[in-house]
Order: C-alpha cells, then structure tokens, then sequence
C-alpha cells in the first residue's frame, strides 16, 4: 500500500507547485510583500526541479540529480524565507540558508556517489532547510495557533527526512531514489507538505490582512496607542465593571500646551514626534488595564479605575514627567500638557457620555488658569 510509482508522485509535485504559483497570485496580487515574493521564488525552484529529477535515468546524471537537488534546496529555502518573513524579518536568516543551500549542494556534488548516500545527504540538506522554520516558530515570543500548527507539521516532515537520511545510511544496498517503503513514506510527506505549504501560506496572508485591518480600526497609526473609535467601543465594558462592583472610575483628558506653536516654529514632523513621545512617556506611567488612547488631534484620554486623589496623582506623575521631557528633532522641544480628571461611581455604563464633558471643562480650566497643571 505504501509503495508507490515514485515518477508519478514527481510529476504532480512539479504541476501542484506550478498551480500553487497560479492560485496564491491570483488570491494576493496586490501589495506585495518580500515574504510572498520569496515563497513564490521556492515554489518556482522546486516545481523546475521536481521535472528535472523526474527525467533521472534518461539525461545526465548532471542535469537530473546535481543541478536538480541543488535547484530543489534553492526552492526550500526561499519557501522557508517566505514562511520566516511572513512574521519577523531576521536578516540572518538569509545568509544561513545561503550557506546550507551552497554546502548542500557542494556535498551533494563531491560526496554522493550512491544513490543510498544521494538519498541520505539530500534528507540532511533539506533538515536543515525546513528545521529553520521550526527553530524559528519555536522561539517566537509571540504566536498564533494557526502559525504554531505549521511550524508542528513542518517539525514532523523534519522528523521523517531524518528517518530517511538515517536509512540511507544503514540500508545503502536497498535504498534508491525510486524504491523502497522508506522513499514512498517521504514523497506522501512532501505531497502532503506541499498543500500544506501553499494552503498555509494564503491562511498566514489572510491572517496577516486581517491583523493590519483589527490594527488600523483599533491603533492610532502615528502615536501606535488606541484610537479614539477603540476607546469609546471599549469603555462601556470598563464603566460596567465599575457600575456591577461599585468602584471609583476616573476619566483624564490631556492636551499638549500651545501645540499649534510647535508645529509653526519646528514643523508638522516635529510636532509628530512630541505626540509620539507623549504618547510613549504615558505608556510607561500607566497600568496594563488602563486605556490610553489618542482622542484627536493634540487631545489624548485614560480611563484608569482610580479615585479622584489616586487619579489625580497619577496625572501629576505624567505632568511632571513631560514637563522634564525633552523631545529631541532638528532642535530639542520642551512642552507642557494640561488635564483634566472626572471621577465619579457611575451608575450605568453610559455614565462615561457625562465624565468626557466633565474631563473637558476641567481641561479647560486648567488651561484658563495658565496651562501645565491638574484640575478635578
């Protein structure tokens, strides 16, 4: 059952490539990315390979197996660059498999004289190959299940190819590139990988569309905090936290000192970094579950679960800390930043309509009363 016409399988691996190349253009053609232009380039090489050492036995040797397996080690390894960059661009990464491909195809050259030791050296090259994306998804701090799903597939073909090189080696009388149970099980892994690979790479592009589209509906794109939409989407939940254990929730509203002069005097990119290192100086004061966000334009707000006095002294620690900032553009910017605060135990979830109004007439006072302070 296992022992298949390995010639056929090679066949439709050289044609699923092809399609895959046709499929994934169709389905991503705009925008592209370095990472999709890499795992287009590996499944170019492999389906060019795949036709080649197909023809084994019927031209040179040269042609269907040298230049074949090195062609084919060329398709792995821009596929795994286009699974790698698909998440995080490691620059390194290109020059490790830069290496394995030009020492793979050295070995494969000089040393595999048996089809046995053809088999064994060619299951090594591709190992490390493919293992770099398995180190990689294994090390990321960050993953997603679909993303770790790929990364354990690819772990378990790595697994077979070891199997393979290792019966290579032991069994070389026995071992060919078209026999044996060992070669059958390795070609139904790399059909199987291969729809794997191309169905995996459009579920990561789709992923990966639909994370920018949640990033840019939620994430102001210059200040990279909350937008304004976000905020009022989500503070319903924290006012109702509030309303179900009858705790003190505290509004602050925030607007940078004579902003419009920073832009006259300095330049709309100058005044871009003073929003950005606000933005950051905040960050660092507030809490996990507090929600900052960019409310428009020079305006910024919290929602902090604090009394008015814990309220108050954290908008004290942020006043402070930027009046000490110094933002450093073509020339070193000073600036100030006036709040706001509304606290109250709000009775329903709405009740946050009522503290924004409030927050902003406090704002107001305190930059009628000469900017840079606190009014509650």
């Amino acid at each position: 059952m296992l022992d298949i016409d390995i010639k056929t399988v090679l066949y439709l691996l050289a044609l699923g490539n092809i399609f895959s190349i046709f499929l994934i253009s169709a389905y991503y053609n705009k925008d592209r990315e370095k990472h999709f232009t890499f795992f287009l380039a590996g499944k170019f090489f492999q389906s060019m390979a795949w036709i080649l050492i197909s023809t084994r036995g019927k031209i040179s040797d040269l042609y269907s197996a040298d230049i074949a397996n090195i062609i084919l080690y060329l398709g792995f390894a821009f596929e795994s660059l286009g699974f790698v960059y698909i998440h995080e661009k490691r620059k390194i990464y290109p020059y490790i498999l830069a290496f394995f491909v030009t020492a793979g195809g050295l070995l494969f050259f000089f040393f595999a004289k048996t089809p046995a030791l053809r088999v064994s050296i060619s299951s090594i090259i591709v190992f490390s190959i493919y293992g770099l994306i398995v180190f990689h998804i294994l090390f990321l701090k960050e993953i997603t299940p679909l993303y770790k799903m790929i990364g354990v597939l690819f772990g378990f073909f790595c697994a077979i190819l070891l199997f393979r090189a290792y019966s290579g080696f032991c069994f070389q009388s026995n071992i060919t590139l078209f026999s044996g149970i060992t070669n059958s099980i390795t070609f139904y892994a790399l059909f199987s990988m291969m729809f794997t690979g191309s169905l995996g790479q459009i579920l990561l592009l789709k992923q990966d569309f639909d994370i920018k589209m949640q990033q840019a509906a939620t994430i102001d794109p210059l200040t990279n905090i909350f937008n304004r939409r976000y905020f009022i989407s989500n503070i319903r939940h924290f006012m109702d936290l509030a309303v179900r254990n009858k705790i003190q929730v505290s509004f602050l509203m925030f607007d940078l000192d004579n902003f419009k002069s920073i832009n006259d005097n300095y330049g709309h990119a100058s005044g871009d970094a003073v929003l950005v290192a606000f933005s950051k100086c905040v960050s660092d004061i507030i809490r996990n579950q507090d929600i900052f966000a960019r409310f428009g334009g020079e305006e910024f707000c919290l929602m902090t679960l604090a009394s008015k006095e814990n309220a108050k002294n954290i908008a004290e620690r942020i006043r402070l800390a930027v009046e000490k900032q110094i933002v450093h553009t073509q020339e070193p910017i000073s600036y100030t930043v006036s709040i706001g605060i509304s606290t109250k135990i709000p009775a329903h979830k709405n009740d946050y309509e009522n503290m924004i109004i409030e927050a902003d007439n406090n704002l107001y006072q305190a930059k009628k009363n000469g900017r840079n302070q606190v009014v509650a």
